[in-house]
C-alpha cells in the first residue's frame, strides 16, 4: 500500500465513519419519538437530510449535533 493509499484510509476511518455514526445516531433518536408513519428511513436520500436536522432541533433543542 503506497502512502497515498493509506493517507486515504486513514482519512476515511478518521474522519467518515464517525460522521456516519452520529448521522445514524440521529435517525435513531429521532425515530424514537415520531410516530411509525412518519419516521425517517436510514437512507442517505437528499429529502430525508433536509427533515433530519429540523426534527432532531424540535425533539432535543438543547444539543450541539445539528448546530
Amino acid at each position: 500500500m503506497n502512502p497515498y493509499d493509506k493517507g486515504m484510509l486513514i482519512a476515511f476511518i478518521v474522519y467518515y465513519l464517525p460522521t456516519l455514526g452520529l448521522f445514524y445516531f440521529m435517525i435513531l433518536r429521532v425515530n424514537r419519538n415520531l410516530p411509525r408513519s412518519r419516521r425517517i428511513p436510514f437512507s442517505l436520500s437528499w429529502g430525508n437530510w433536509t427533515k433530519l436536522p429540523t426534527e432532531y432541533k424540535r425533539f432535543y433543542p438543547r444539543s450541539i449535533l445539528s448546530g
